[in-house]
């Protein structure tokens, strides 16, 4: 589906936010030449950014303006918008008379999105149009220039765990950061209600496997099924579990006894989802936590949908004990009565 899609995108993605300034465009530069082959190997993006609210975009060419968002990005742009450029490309940070603009930013000033090399004035710098991305706010995204500070910083690192990219980038965050999102921990939610359909249907299909053996004559026949269908549920179980979990090395514990580990854990990852939902969102986490809530929905739906398709089909007619019970129960009632 195409929320899973969407979701899937910021598997191995994670942002870390202050309320000040915390980073420059010169540590970015120096971060990527002193950065170890590991850290360069693993982290396929890293971006700073700010954003400047109420700012004025102008067409001077046609007299246009509008009031939108300022963007201002130190390295990967595509972090700050994930999946959705749809026409020309991001501007690499070398480019400083490059930028992005939305959708509806391009469509308010040019009546139309066709427009990659179009000029645009934000104060007193003036612009080339090098890409598009598909939001429906107004937004116009550029590089920064090196001395200037960032308050965000998003990196994408897809094999890594959180506490893993947390240490090859300590050099850059402070050590307590004020709210963290964890693009992992959301995609493998995700998953997992996605999935909750199968854990009905595995229950089900044990259940008629059971229901089918009572009626089975032949011994050997009926032993077989009773040594086949715990290793049946054993593996679907299984294998459920290994195709919608979708969580890193930070979720699996040393020993699977320690409850304390799972406790834990689910504590820190609550008030880390509590704290991120609490603070202004970001588009990247809005296009995350988006595509999270359709998933999810979607997984519900079809799981209400199954169960409810499966108690119409138990309700059948009661079998020929019951309804001999019922009529002997009725015809004493009228003997008495008489």
């Amino acid at each position: 589906m195409r929320s899973l899609g969407i979701l899937k995108q910021f598997d191995g993605q994670a942002g870390f936010y202050y309320q000040k300034d915390v980073v420059t465009g010169k540590q970015l530069k120096d971060f990527w030449e002193n950065a170890s082959e590991d850290a360069k190997r693993e982290i396929k993006g890293l971006v700073f950014f700010r954003t400047e609210k109420d700012v004025e975009i102008k067409n001077e060419s046609l007299g246009r303006s509008e009031i939108g968002d300022l963007i201002e990005t130190a390295g990967n742009m595509y972090l700050v918008v994930s999946g959705r450029l749809v026409k020309g490309s991001f501007v690499t940070d070398s480019d400083l008379r490059g930028c992005v603009l939305s959708k509806k930013s391009a469509e308010l000033l040019f009546g139309d999105d066709d427009i990659i090399g179009e000029e645009v004035r934000v104060g007193k710098k003036t612009y080339r149009v090098r890409g598009i991305v598909d939001l429906s706010q107004s937004l116009c995204m550029v590089q920064g220039e090196a001395e200037n500070g960032y308050p965000c910083i998003r990196a994408d690192a897809p094999r890594l765990p959180l506490s893993v990219m947390q240490q090859m980038l300590a050099g850059l965050l402070l050590p307590e950061c004020e709210w963290i999102s964890e693009g992992n921990l959301y995609y493998g939610v995700g998953r997992f209600f996605l999935w909750l359909p199968a854990w009905l249907i595995l229950s089900v299909g044990i259940m008629e496997c059971r229901k089918r053996m009572r009626l089975i004559q032949n011994k050997v026949l009926r032993a077989g099924m009773e040594m086949g269908i715990p290793v049946a549920a054993f593996l679907g179980v299984c294998v459920i579990l290994l195709v919608s979990l979708r969580f890193s090395d930070d979720y699996i514990p040393t020993a699977w006894s320690d409850f304390a580990f799972w406790t834990e854990l689910f504590r820190k990852k609550r008030e880390l989802s509590i704290t991120l939902i609490g603070n202004p969102f970001q588009i990247a986490d809005s296009i995350m936590l988006g595509s999270l809530a359709a998933v999810m929905a979607a997984g519900v739906l079809l799981f209400l949908c199954l169960l409810g398709r499966c108690i119409r089909r138990g309700e059948v007619p009661p079998n020929r004990s019951e309804q001999y019970f019922h009529s002997n129960v009725q015809g004493n009632v009228q003997s008495d009565c008489s």
